[in-house]
């Protein structure tokens, strides 16, 4: 079920609302459950184009030289689409490496929604395209001052591999899903999920298994000491 995003609900400028008429979003929740006390910990807000991917939409917007209309419009979305579903828990929303809000457009972000609701976002980064340096300092600064929560995204895939984790310094890390997909019957993945955790545990980073599809992969995955869990077997999109 498509149910297209009406960003003209909110009293954004005309420059955003003209950036923003040309997409055709939806966003949808997938629930993350705590392994420890067995409820849901967050959702992360999935964008969902009309049409084609989601991988040809920032394939587009990449070419056009937007990603950064994309970023505030997945902040926006997610946020707008989170206020209508009235959720409780927090929620994760994509952003990109290489983007970051502008100091005005941040705090036009902010006039936009009620503060326990702004309190409530962690920021996930995704893949793609590459961190950019610069603009990621000054994004980790704006992060540090609200105090927002990071969590590296599909951790093992894309860029998003050690060394990113090290420039990033996340809270949370995301496991993609190629780490943990058939994992109760491989034991190359078994060992290699058991050094992924301690490594990050060490430094004190909360783990995430994505991609859980399986019963015999969640049962396996309830033996580790993964903090997070997120899956088709555990909780779809909606």
């Amino acid at each position: 079920h498509f149910d297209k995003l009406h960003f003209d609900k909110l009293p954004l400028n005309t420059r955003l609302l003209n950036a923003f008429s040309e997409l055709n979003i939806d966003f949808v929740f997938q629930p993350i459950y705590s392994l420890k006390e067995n409820k849901i910990f967050a959702y992360e807000a999935l964008m969902q184009p009309a049409e084609g991917t989601l991988e040809e939409l920032f394939d587009l917007y990449t070419k056009k030289r937007e990603l950064h209309t994309l970023e505030l419009a997945t902040f926006y979305g997610a946020t707008m689409a989170y206020c209508e579903k009235g959720y409780k828990e927090p929620f994760f929303v994509n952003s990109f490496p290489c983007e970051l809000f502008l100091p005005m457009e941040l705090e036009e972000f902010d006039k936009n929604f009620p503060k326990e609701i702004i309190e409530k976002i962690m920021v996930q980064i995704i893949e793609y395209p590459e961190l950019n340096y610069m603009n990621w300092n000054l994004k980790k600064k704006q992060f540090e001052a609200r105090n927002t929560i990071i969590a590296l995204d599909n951790f093992g895939a894309g860029y998003n591999d050690i060394t990113t984790s090290y420039i990033v310094e996340p809270h949370i890390v995301m496991l993609d899903k190629d780490l943990i997909e058939n994992i109760a019957n491989n034991t190359r993945i078994q060992h290699n999920l058991k050094k992924i955790i301690d490594m990050f545990h060490k430094d004190n980073i909360l783990v995430i298994a994505k991609g859980i599809e399986k019963k015999e992969d969640y049962e396996y995955i309830m033996t580790t000491d993964v903090d997070y869990v997120q899956g088709f077997y555990l909780g779809r999109p909606e």
